[in-house]
């Protein structure tokens, strides 16, 4: 049997040079050890990030002392593991070098047998500052190499291979460091290991399912083994294999009876088979390695048709709309990112009706867990290879680098039924043609340059997929609207951030719709509870430093107010305007997400940025650094929910477009009333209507003056609900002026709040209409079944509030808050 001994204890740290050495956490990382020394401040509070970066400038030196017993020493084989090392480190055992890295996306190994001695062993890391590592390959270039979201005069980035966003983005600080990131152990074993296993499904049909298991060995010295391959207790396959001492890939192929599909979220179980492979010795066992995967087919599917060539995934043969949003890690700091913490956000992208994430290229391939939560919750993953908003050099050295790291991240992720496509960068190919640095490289090199861009993600990418991971889909780029020319609309995927612009109404997302809306997102400032996590109350302003500091992007603060006050009346104080913004950010979402939806089959993906974030700070999340759901992360259970209805309005009609993602047709009954905020009926509709699977249908047009004809609609709301068989399918409310012209009556909440076992039931009441009710609390890591909602005159609403801390909140712990409460007075 193998055996693994982890390294994780007795790790101390220093600068180089320092004497004392201090304790250090592994995994972890040199910043968030300084900081538990007391050696630097919170740098997530106020501006303190600012006190930190002079980390980056030092070298660094990781120590370990770790005791191996004989019987761990009678392995013939015994590796030094260390599955994330960042970045540039030499590493030592027992005095006798053993290893030099390069790249914190590898997995790093090294045979150590002969190094290691029964009792105390010491392993001592010492780490090159990235910063100027960099510098000296910088100095070496021959190209100039563009990396626009680097803060800071002299552009490193591009030839390290590390977490980009760390070097600072436009929503998120510069704090550059090292450290071992992820796991380190030895691994000893005798006669063979199973290094890893693919597995393939050669032929899928109903009946049965034909899998080929890839299968690498390392053998620690020529012998005979038994292969052998099961499902739970079932053994399916097995073979007999001659042993080399080394690596050696061995296939074996097996049968699936009436095989079950794995689906995406939405459209069916995302059904998941456990397969082992075990090697056996003279008829004992060696190893046995599980690997959890699905059955299921994904297409990228690009042919010509009327509107140019269409961009979607078919799952299982199913053309499948994608809803969902960008990923962004959920802590600056890799290691600290829990369990509970994955689980949370992937649960809640599965309640928010999503079916795909998109893992950004800047920055890291994520932990298993991630992928394995995606695999049970049928999230498929657009998985980004980590190269983004920057220009790449393509020598030997470079390529070989990435080469190698594209092969491990591959091979550890490739037999997850949720990754769909691989995708080579993010926004490379467009800053190149359209960012302005083709001038910044200069006239001369620019060919170089983009031969360069195509060595790499044209050539040696797809060389390293063709051979591990031929299946799945690759794209080059993202976005991918565009060859040579502008970005269109009749291909490829889209990112669509003209909305930043001064004069670009929000309208402006109806008009830009792609084939694919891979990016497009608004800005807003998280619940005020986390703000008092990173900001004193004289820094509750938009403009204070501190509120810009954690805002980040030029412009993102203008962007809110400017749409904000289009849409709202001025808010009274900070807490109204933080409410305000993120209603403005769900509006915003909700314009582009109907546009695209509505769109289908046109469009067939809407991928919003960003789900989460990576610190505290005003971004375009729609769940903050806390866990704090936003508006938009509340309302998108209803915008992206199976069935959808989108009303319209202008000059001359009222339209109603109702979608559809199921797989089934449906037969229900629309209802439309106009009602006024005293909750009078001034006019109904009534109809039955038949909707086909994966549609897009105007379901409803009235001339608008026979609905509006002496109404004053800064009083009314149209409310549209969609039933089958009594059951809710999908209901809008729907307003005919922007919400500050709204004349809102004081909706004289009432609430009652119900200790139970989950947390607190709320009971709402109102006698008058209630725009957008808030129920905050003041307990950290609260959430609720619903919120940010419209409440009807006379409606009564149960709303549920969980707890992650406490068991039990006092109602004094919560505040009610709606538009109307923003009004100055």
């Amino acid at each position: 049997m193998i055996r693994q001994l982890f390294l994780h204890q007795n790790w101390v740290f220093r600068k180089k040079g320092d004497i004392e050495w201090l304790p250090a956490t592994v995994p972890g990382s040199v910043h968030t050890d300084l900081l538990s020394n007391g050696k630097i401040p919170d740098p997530f509070f106020r501006q303190q990030f600012l006190a930190s970066q002079w980390v980056e400038n030092e070298d660094w030196e990781y120590s370990c002392r770790f005791t191996v017993d004989e019987e761990m020493l009678e392995r013939d084989q015994i590796e030094l593991v260390f599955e994330g090392l960042d970045t540039f480190a030499n590493v030592s055992l027992n005095n006798i070098p053993v290893l030099h890295t390069c790249n914190m996306y590898r997995q790093w190994k090294a045979e150590v047998k002969q190094h290691l001695k029964v009792g105390e062993n010491i392993l001592l890391i010492h780490f090159q500052s990235p910063v100027k590592t960099g510098e000296k390959y910088l100095r070496l270039a021959q190209l100039t190499y563009p990396a626009n979201n680097e803060k800071s005069e002299t552009k490193v980035s591009p030839f390290v291979r590390r977490v980009p966003y760390t070097f600072g983005w436009d929503w998120c600080p510069r704090l550059v460091g090292c450290g071992i990131w992820r796991p380190v152990y030895l691994n000893g074993w005798n006669t063979a290991t199973i290094e890893h296993v693919h597995i393939v499904p050669a032929s899928v049909t109903e009946e049965r399912a034909l899998i080929k298991a890839e299968i690498i060995l390392k053998g620690a010295y020529r012998g005979r083994c038994f292969l052998s391959v099961w499902l739970n207790d079932t053994v399916l396959a097995g073979s007999e294999v001659t042993m080399r001492k080394g690596e050696q890939t061995e296939e074996i192929e097996f049968v699936i009876e009436r095989p079950k599909r794995w689906w995406p979220n939405g459209l069916g179980r995302a059904h998941l088979y456990e397969i082992s492979v075990v090697i056996e010795d003279e008829a004992r066992r060696v190893q046995k390695k599980t690997i959890k995967t699905g059955i299921r087919t994904v297409e990228l599917v690009q042919e010509p048709d009327a509107k140019g060539v269409s961009f979607y995934f078919r799952v299982n043969g199913i053309p499948v709309f994608m809803k969902g949003a960008n990923w962004v890690p959920p802590d600056f700091f890799p290691h600290r990112v829990t369990r509970q913490q994955y689980k949370q956000l992937i649960d809640s992208c599965r309640e928010a009706n999503m079916n795909m994430l998109r893992v950004w290229g800047g920055a890291y391939y994520e932990d298993d867990y991630f992928y394995e939560l995606c695999d049970e919750a049928g999230i498929l993953v657009w998985q980004d290879f980590m190269f983004a908003c920057a220009m790449y050099p393509a020598d030997r050295e470079f390529l070989q680098n990435v080469k190698e790291e594209i092969k491990d991240n591959v091979i550890r992720l490739r037999n997850h039924p949720c990754i769909a496509i691989w995708c080579g960068n993010n926004e490379v190919l467009e800053g190149f043609h359209y960012w302005g640095w083709q001038e910044e490289i200069g006239k001369p090199f620019v060919k170089k340059a983009f031969d360069e861009y195509k060595k790499l993600f044209h050539e040696t990418i797809p060389s390293v997929l063709e051979k591990y991971d031929p299946e799945r889909p690759y794209r080059p780029s993202s976005p991918s609207s565009f060859m040579l020319g502008p970005p269109e609309l009749t291909s490829g995927d889209f990112h669509y951030w003209e909305i930043i612009k001064k004069d670009i109404p929000l309208s402006s997302y109806t008009s830009n719709v792609g084939r694919f809306m891979s990016e497009y997102g608004f800005k807003s400032y998280p619940a005020l509870e986390t703000i008092k996590q990173y900001a004193l109350p004289e820094d509750y302003d938009p403009r204070s430093e501190v509120m810009e500091a954690h805002q980040g992007w030029p412009g993102g603060r203008e962007l809110v107010e400017r749409h904000l006050l289009e849409e709202f009346r001025p808010p009274k104080d900070f807490e109204s305007f933080v409410y305000l913004s993120q209603l403005m950010q769900s509006l915003a979402l909700k314009t582009a997400i109907e546009a695209h939806r509505k769109a289908k089959p046109s469009c067939m993906g809407s991928l919003y940025w960003q789900l989460d974030d990576c610190w505290p700070c005003a971004s375009w999340s729609g769940i903050d650094y806390y866990g704090n759901y936003k508006a938009i992360q509340y309302h998108l259970k209803n915008y992206f929910a199976p069935v959808l209805i989108i009303p319209s309005a202008d000059k001359k009609k009222i339209e109603i477009t109702i979608v559809s993602d199921l797989p089934h047709t449906i037969s229900a009954t629309l209802q439309v009333q106009l009602i006024d905020f005293d909750g009078i009926i001034k006019k109904s509709f009534r109809s039955q209507l038949r909707l086909g699977s994966g549609v897009s249908r105007s379901c409803f047009q009235q001339p608008i003056l026979e609905w509006t004809r002496d109404i004053d609609l800064r009083y009314t709301v149209l409310h549209i609900a969609l039933t089958e068989k009594l059951r809710l399918l999908s209901e809008k409310l729907f307003f005919f002026v922007p919400v500050r012209q709204l004349e809102l009556p004081d909706p004289k909440i009432r609430a009652e709040f119900e200790p139970v076992a989950s947390g607190t039931r709320i009971i709402l009441n109102t006698s008058g209409f209630a725009k957008n009710v808030f129920i905050a609390c003041s307990l950290p890591q609260t959430r609720f079944s619903d919120n940010f909602f419209d409440m009807l005159p006379g409606e009564e609403k149960e709303v549920l509030a969980f707890h992650s801390l406490v068991s039990e909140a006092p109602e004094s712990a919560f505040r009610i808050l709606t538009v109307r409460d923003t009004y100055c007075s």
